[in-house]
């Protein structure tokens, strides 16, 4: 540690060190330093710190105890700083009946600790190393030291990142909550159980047990003539030269100002002759399609027959390779309308509520197979 009698008779030598509350001032401005010293350390011992202290309190006691003494004609810590200019002359020799005595009145001092009286040995701490550079740390300073503002420093830190982890929690449960309400729009925007059940069976064979004659099937779509195709805004539709087929790419797409409301379906348009060809019979109506994007696609298909005929409405799924989606209706004898179609929605999965876009479907064919009459 720094040499405390020297730093405090230097602190004293440049104020009026004669002044008891100024030489009280520097001793405590030493003890703070002191204090300041060792916190800054941060690994000096408790029996060190402790001796430091007392070797501190020691100079201090030793440096008033000379200023108690009998007045002379200089302090003692400026008489240490002047340069005698010539050894000093031997005191002269006064007869002791000459001496005239002046009573110097008393004054009492303030308590001291006696440094006379034996002090009980206390263990001594294997001294704690030391840096070569703890006397420059050292200063004599007039203010006290502030010694909560780490922990008031500390307790904000902690209270800010309290503050953030409540902020990322409340987040967390807010979207978890908002992936619970997609996901029950999503089943509750669906179709019942029983229209809901996916029958997929190869595009090149027949249903089991029925005759696979070809005169029985009518062509409703092929992607080389969309012409049956009617977006009116809803959507797009598009030929795509895909790698083992030309496809008709669709895609719903809902209004920019409301993603949450679903889009208007695609239609597939019925034409009156083919209505005339089904009227009072049984049909299947057979989808041939795949996901036209990395995942899979979902889509619903309802059927737009008026009164003469309802198929509900399906809802698919459909991977990256083609598969046939197969439903069946019954359609009535009476007089047929002038328009009929098949409508198409690709926006029901839950990503639409935040994308406005619907999956990527690519059809291959669609078509109707009579099954016989009603």
């Amino acid at each position: 540690m720094a040499n405390f009698d020297e730093l405090i008779r230097q602190a004293l030598f440049k104020q009026d060190s004669s002044n008891p509350a100024i030489r009280e001032q520097i001793y405590q401005s030493s003890r703070a330093a002191l204090l300041r010293m060792i916190e800054r350390k941060g690994d000096v011992s408790p029996a060190v710190a402790e001796r430091q202290q007392g070797i501190l309190e020691q100079s201090i006691l030793k440096i008033e105890n000379e200023f108690l003494a009998p007045p002379s004609s200089a302090s003692p810590v400026q008489a240490e700083y002047l340069v005698a200019s010539s050894p000093p002359a031997p005191p002269p020799v006064v007869p002791v009946e000459n001496v005239v005595r002046q009573e110097v009145p008393l004054v009492s001092p303030e308590p001291v600790i006696s440094t006379d009286r034996e002090v009980a040995p206390q263990p001594v701490a294997a001294p704690e190393p030391v840096s070569q550079y703890a006397d420059e740390e050292f200063e004599v300073s007039d203010h006290e030291p502030d010694l909560t503002s780490r922990y008031k420093t500390r307790r904000r830190v902690i209270k800010f990142v309290g503050f953030i982890g409540l902020l990322a929690v409340v987040a967390l449960v807010a979207y978890v909550s908002y992936l619970l309400v997609l996901a029950l729009i999503d089943k509750n925007t669906g179709d019942q159980p029983q229209n809901r059940e996916v029958n997929r069976v190869s595009a090149l064979n027949p249903v089991d047990g029925e005759n696979p004659n070809p005169s029985q099937y009518i062509t409703l779509l092929e992607p080389n003539d969309p012409s049956t195709i009617v977006t009116d805004g809803a959507g797009q539709a598009r030929i795509v030269n895909d790698v083992e087929a030309t496809v008709l790419r669709i895609v719903s797409l809902r209004a920019n100002f409301d993603k949450s409301q679903p889009a208007k379906p695609i239609l597939l348009e019925i034409l009156p002759g083919i209505l005339s060809q089904i009227r009072g019979k049984k049909i299947t109506v057979e989808i041939l399609a795949k996901s036209g994007s990395s995942g899979p696609a979902t889509f619903s298909v309802e059927c737009m027959f008026g009164e003469i005929g309802s198929c509900g409405r399906k809802r698919f799924r459909v991977g990256l390779q083609p598969e046939a989606v197969v439903f069946s209706i019954d359609v009535k004898g009476e007089n047929l309308g002038e328009k009929a179609y098949l409508a198409i929605r690709t926006d029901i999965a839950s990503s639409a509520n935040l994308s406005g876009r619907g999956d990527v479907l690519d059809i291959i064919s669609a078509r109707l197979r009579i099954v016989g009459d009603r």
